[in-house]
Formats: structure tokens, C-alpha cells, sequence
């Protein structure tokens, strides 16, 4: 029976265009929410994927996640990380980024996925190294790639689905429950990983005071002591322009 509905639904030749391609896959996965063993629900997946020429992962995750919303089950298990879940208006989207780093730097991810214009803005403003959670690091250099600066996030997922974290990066286009106000929430998000920085740099330069002190290198003290203003006018800086 489910084959039978699939094969309806996709026809016996393939759809050409990318929006005709996208209507079939939706319609398919609505069949596929009814089928209980997820080994089945699997299979087809495979199979409506080599069908329509799309992304076995991204028609994978896109079930799961329509699978989690419909059965209201918690984040964890839905595979999103319950940290990337931030506070929501009336409107259900996000309004604000979340101020910890690893929020933030999931948050951004998905916002660079999502919105094109911001990934050039992005490049000059943090480097992927800014960002702790190793995938997410490597997720954002392939996003900041210049080559991916206008790429379709689509266009993004298929072009990384053998990666090993190809799932993650799924995710995070999935987290797209949409954005109230993109540009806060992005500046927010750069703010909080440039504080960030400059506080390890600050820890770094706290450090070296108190082994050159002892060591009585008056040179070297001058020029640390300097370093510590100076990252503090940009952390001040950051807050007055954020």
C-alpha cells in the first residue's frame, strides 16, 4: 500500500523543475510520517531520495524533525541540542540570540545557513577557530567559504552530505523556525563570540603578567600591561556598539 501511494505521488518520470521536486518529496513524507518502524520508513526514504535525486540525510532529517514537532517529544531525542533552543514571542520565532558561547555559536551557524548576505560580514568579523564546538567550527568554514557565499542552504547540505557531521548540519537547517529580528540576532551572536575572544586573551595575558612579574622583566611588564588596556577598551567597545 505505501508503495503504491509513493509511486502515485512521484510519477512515473521524475519532476524537472526544484519546485515541483520539493512538493513531491513533502507530499512523500507525509506517507512516510504514518509508517511505525523507522527500518521501513528508512528504505523508502533511500528510495524516494534516488527518485527525485535529492539527499537521503536531508529527506531523513526533515522527517525526523516533523516526527518531533507532531509528537511533542523533547529536543534531545529529536537530535537538536536542547542549548539551541532559544526564547520565542507571541509569533513562535526567535527574537534574541542566547548571551553563553555555545548557544551563540549554534545559533549563528544556522542564521549563516539560512540568511546569504550575512556570511561575508561574518568572515571579517570572527574565524571559525573563534568557535569552540569542533563541528560547528568546521560547519562555519564551510559556510564562510567563499565559494558557498551564495550558495542556496539546500545547495549547502547536499553539497556536504557524506561529510561526517552531515546530520548536525541538517539540523541546524531544520532549526529554521525562522528569525524576528535577524540583524539583532546575528550582531548579538558576533558580539558575544568577540567578548568571548577577547576574555581567553585577556586570561592569556593574566597569566604571562604573573610569570614575567616574578621574573622581574620590567620590559615585558609595560608591554602586557599595555595589551590588558587595550583589550579592555575593545571589550568596552563591544558593549557600546552591541
Amino acid at each position: 500500500m505505501i508503495e503504491f501511494l509513493l509511486e502515485e505521488k512521484m510519477g512515473k518520470t521524475p519532476p524537472a523543475s526544484i519546485g515541483k521536486k520539493t512538493e513531491v518529496a513533502e507530499d512523500c513524507l507525509e506517507i512516510l510520517r504514518n509508517i511505525p518502524n523507522r527500518i521501513e520508513r528508512d528504505l523508502y526514504i533511500r528510495k524516494v531520495a534516488e527518485r527525485l535525486g535529492t539527499s537521503e540525510t536531508l529527506l531523513g532529517t526533515q522527517l525526523r524533525g516533523s516526527l518531533s514537532k507532531k509528537s511533542g517529544v523533547s529536543s534531545e531525542k529529536s537530535g537538536v541540542r536542547p542549548e539551541s533552543r532559544v526564547t520565542t514571542g507571541r509569533t513562535g520565532r526567535m527574537e534574541a540570540c542566547p548571551s553563553s558561547g555555545p548557544k551563540a555559536e549554534e545559533t549563528l551557524v544556522s542564521l549563516l545557513l539560512q540568511y546569504k548576505k550575512y556570511r561575508e560580514k561574518t568572515r571579517t568579523r570572527i574565524d571559525p577557530e573563534d568557535i569552540s564546538d569542533p563541528v560547528l567550527s568546521e560547519i562555519i568554514r564551510v559556510v564562510l567559504d567563499p565559494a558557498a557565499e551564495e550558495m542556496e542552504p539546500n545547495d549547502i547540505v547536499e553539497a556536504q552530505r557524506n561529510a561526517p557531521w552531515a546530520e548536525r548540519l541538517s539540523g541546524l537547517f531544520l532549526m529554521e523556525a525562522g528569525f524576528e529580528n535577524v540583524e539583532k540576532i546575528w550582531r548579538d551572536a558576533i558580539a558575544t563570540l568577540q567578548r568571548r575572544r577577547i576574555d581567553q586573551e585577556m586570561a592569556q595575558v593574566d597569566r604571562e603578567l604573573g610569570t614575567v612579574t616574578s621574573a622581574g622583566s620590567e620590559e615585558k611588564v609595560v608591554h602586557l600591561l599595555r595589551t590588558q588596556q587595550r583589550l579592555a577598551r575593545q571589550k568596552k567597545g563591544l558593549y557600546e556598539k552591541y
